[in-house]
This record gives structure tokens, sequence and C-alpha cells, in this order.
């Protein structure tokens, strides 16, 4: 009898500690798929609205889905500029201009990072702003970039305020750092921090990696001289290196590509780091500097989704690329300069447009 009872005892403690193991494994799963610094009391989401509503000089608003967004209707200064105006329309989207109502002019919505928005470039001398230079008056070109933001957070985006547009295309801007659920979010304040995500990648700087798997890739990278130029890279970026990180991310986006796809024509715009450029000028292998652009690629041809790899708009004569078309210092590592802006337009024109040039 004593033995039943004891049989009995092991059997109801096995069920606990397994009930409490699947327990803490739900409740950290649901807290993963939250963006660690948005406020989830209601108090304190209306309090940081109202901040930055009535702040009237933050380009930002608090939003529910995306941590934050552009702030609609806004005149002003752009973040990273004391001079450089920054204006958006009643939907947040760059410009004065609204969506053109007229159904015979042709809208294509551009959605993306600070590459779309282009971070210390004038709005002017954005790659999309000069598309609409050459395109004409025939089509209207809707820049919905918002600074910090990853694929997710532009596909909540569009779910939420641009799925009702009537556009012919929906171009998505691909940088390596775009896997990330969130890589900024808001505070209780008036202020950025990062993301709960991002900090268990060692955060931003170059030298305090916590992730076992980046700091292999670092020291990878690091034994090929012709490699190193991609220990640069930050950890944002060199997560794009991690395989497993692809097929999370793939998994995460596809109902809402999926969604897409139903009704638009979906284009992603792979645009390539510094660092991948300056590894390919050193006779590195394409395979793996490329890596983040043959998933992407993979991944658009499985869904039947086009592709555009800029890296043909970085080619010399020579056979090189030019890396001298990003920004100078350590923002150029992502951010192109104003003749970079024009050289992607000229190259995405006949692309996107056919028959124009």
């Amino acid at each position: 009898m004593k033995t039943h009872i004891k049989w009995l005892f092991l059997i109801l403690l096995v069920i606990l500690i397994g009930g409490s193991i699947i327990g803490a494994g739900v409740l950290i799963w649901e807290k993963s798929q939250r963006s660690g610094g948005i406020p989830l009391d209601k108090d304190k989401v209306k309090k940081l609205q109202k901040s930055l509503e009535e702040n009237p000089k933050s380009i930002f608003i608090f939003d529910p889905d995306t941590s934050y967004r552009l702030k609609p209707s806004f005149r002003g200064l752009r973040h990273d500029s004391n001079t450089l105006p920054h204006t958006t329309n009643s939907l947040g989207i760059l410009g004065k201009e609204e969506v053109n109502p007229d159904p015979s002019v042709q809208k294509i919505l551009f959605l993306g990072d600070s590459v779309a928005y282009g971070e210390h470039v004038p709005y002017e001398e954005i790659f999309i702003s000069r598309l609409q230079e050459l395109v004409g008056p025939a089509y209207q070109l809707l820049n919905a970039g918002c600074p910090g933001w990853s694929t997710h957070q532009e596909l909540a985006a569009y779910r939420r305020y641009y799925s009702e547009l009537d556009v012919e295309k929906v171009v998505l801007i691909f940088t390596l750092n775009d896997l990330l659920r969130f890589e900024w979010v808001w505070r209780n304040d008036n202020s950025f921090q990062m993301s709960e995500e991002l900090r268990g990648l060692g955060g931003l700087a170059h030298s305090k990696l916590t992730g076992r798997s980046l700091r292999k890739i670092r020291d990878r990278f690091w034994n090929s001289p012709g490699l190193r130029p991609l220990t640069n890279l930050n950890n944002t970026c060199l997560n794009a290196y991690l395989p497993n990180q692809w097929v999370d991310w793939c998994n995460q986006i596809q109902p809402a590509i999926r969604k897409i796809t139903e009704k638009k024509c979906l284009i992603f715009v792979i645009v390539p780091a510094r660092p991948q450029l300056e590894a390919l000028n050193l006779g590195s292998d394409p395979a793996t500097v490329l890596f983040p652009q043959r998933k992407l690629q993979y991944f658009c041809s499985e869904n039947g989704i086009e592709c555009i790899d800029l890296l043909g708009a970085f080619s010399l004569e020579t056979g090189s690329y030019d890396t001298s078309i990003f920004i100078h210092g350590g923002y150029g590592l992502l951010h192109l300069s104003p003749e970079g802006h024009n050289r992607v337009a000229e190259y995405l024109l006949p692309i996107i447009f056919p028959g124009k040039k």
C-alpha cells in the first residue's frame, strides 16, 4: 500500500513540476510577443499619447501596434537635423501632399525604415522623391518610411493605416537590421529606449556581445581578412547572418505578406550595407557576404514576390562596388548620401516603371 502511495506521490510531483514548466514557458512566450518599453497600463498609454501629441517638436506619436510612428499633419524640423524641414500629411506619410483622389493617377506606397526616410538627407533628395521627379504627375509615390522601423512594424502600419488606399504597388525597403520585431520603443516619457529584444542582442555597442551566435559570427568574419569589414556591422545587422532568425522572420510575416499579395503587387527592395560592398571589393565569397540577400530572395521566390537587389546600383565598370555613396561616419553603414539616393533612383526607375528611362 505504501508503495502505491509513493508512486502516486511521484506522479503528482511530476505533473506539478511539468505544469509549472509549461506555465512558465507560456508566460515567457507571451512576454516575447510584446515589445519591451511599450507601457501596457491604459493610464500610462493615455499619458504618453498626450505628452507626445502636445509636444510641438516631437515628430513621433505613440502607436499601440508599432510602438511609435510619424506624427500626422506635422510641420517642423526632422529629428536628425536642426535645419532640415519635416512635413507629413494627415496619414503620417512624408511630404505635404495628401493622397490624390484621382483614380487615373497611379499610386505606389513605399514602406521602410531610416533608409526610406532618408536619414541626414533633405526630403527632396531621397530616392523616392527623386523617383517622383523622374516619373512625373501620372504617378504619386507615397513615402511611409519611419526611422527605426522593422519589416514587422511596416506591415503593422500598412494593415492599420494604408491597406485601404488605392495603390497599385507596395514597395518594402529592406535593410539588414529589419529582422528584429522592435529596435527602439517609447519609454514612459518623451524619449526612446532600446527594446528588450535589442538589449538581448547586446545593444548597438560593437564591442559588447552577449549572444554566443553573434560572437561566433563576428569571430569568423574577423579571422578571414576578406570578411573583416563585416565586423563593423552592429549586432542588429549581424542578426541577419543567423539562419534561425530568418526562419522566425519568415514565419511571422508570412500571413501579412499573403494578405497584401492577394490584392496588390508587392516588391521587396534590398539595400546593401557599406561593409558588404567593402568585403566584396576584397574578393570575398558573395555567398557568404550576401547571405541575407540570398535568404530574402529565396523567400520572395517561394511567395511569388518581385525582389530587387540594389547591388547593381553600386557597381562600377572596374567590377568593384562604389562605397563612397554612403554618408560619412558611423551612420553611413546603411544610410545613403544624396548621390547614393540619386543612384538608387536611376537604378529603380526602369525596373519599377517599365519603359521609363
